[in-house]
């Protein structure tokens, strides 16, 4: 799918204390293959214990070697999107400055960021602070959606509260005329009741045959909801990772119905 002329691309997330060679890896290996010149979307996630960063600047040598080696292999940036998700305890400040060395290293790249929907606030301030400060725009902003969605007979919805967010921040970014988008999108893989509490690592009802083919059904009420709501680029959160976070999608055996459902329906 990332080779072909759909509109599905890939994306990586960076973290520095877990399998960071091995992202490294995979970023040249899309980059090198990315024979169509998609958007590359590259997720600073710097840490997998999110909870702790306060302060960017214990990791301000990494993330200069990163930038510098992206740089390197991109020519740049060419088909970079990068940016960092949540970080909701570091300073505006903090992000700014580093949004500014990503813009250093990586003249060609755009930048996006996206917050959950508790933080939301944040994505106006730092759009404002680092406009007003470096002259710098960020191309993306987004929210991630998590929480308790509306069931009704086999099938889910936004609930109201996700709703007004969401389209309280598309017209922020059409006023200033940038691209809205969903950063994640997750549901715990196989459980029948994911619906419930989404962003919680522990199972409801699963995980199970019937639970796998309910998760694909969830991502595709969503995202045809969201479509309906003009947004076009959603993120698909695939993280099976380093805490044992169940969103992984890969042993899901419907993924292909998935991705064949959002290559047929996008925008």
């Amino acid at each position: 799918y990332f080779q072909s002329n759909s509109s599905i691309t890939e994306g990586v997330i960076v973290t520095f204390d877990n399998n960071y060679n091995y992202s490294l890896d995979q970023i040249l290996y899309l980059y090198e293959n990315n024979k169509n010149k998609k958007p590359i979307y590259i997720n600073l996630f710097v840490t997998t214990d999110r909870d702790s960063i306060i302060d960017l600047s214990k990791y301000d040598q990494n993330i200069k070697e990163f930038l510098k080696y992206l740089s390197n292999i991109t020519n740049g940036g060419e088909n970079i999107i990068i940016g960092f998700s949540e970080i909701d305890k570091a300073p505006i400040e903090q992000l700014a400055y580093y949004y500014s060395l990503m813009k250093k290293y990586l003249p060609k790249a755009k930048l996006f960021y996206y917050v959950d929907m508790g933080n939301s606030k944040r994505i106006v301030k730092l759009y404002n602070y680092l406009l007003n400060n470096y002259g710098i725009k960020l191309d993306m902003v987004g929210l991630e959606v998590y929480g308790n969605y509306i069931y009704n007979n086999g099938n889910i919805s936004m609930s109201k509260y996700m709703e007004s967010n969401i389209m309280q921040y598309k017209q922020f970014t059409d006023k200033n005329n940038i691209k809205f988008f969903i950063g994640e999108l997750g549901f715990r893989n196989g459980d029948l009741e994911g619906y419930r509490s989404s962003d919680g690592l522990g199972y409801w009802n699963g995980p199970s045959e019937q639970g796998y083919q309910a998760t694909i059904k969830y991502y595709k009420n969503i995202i045809n909801q969201l479509h309906d709501m003009g947004i076009e680029i959603i993120g698909i959160y695939n993280w099976n990772g380093y805490n044992g976070d169940p969103f992984g999608l890969w042993n899901n055996p419907y993924i292909n119905d998935l991705i064949e459902y959002m290559v047929n329906n996008s925008n």
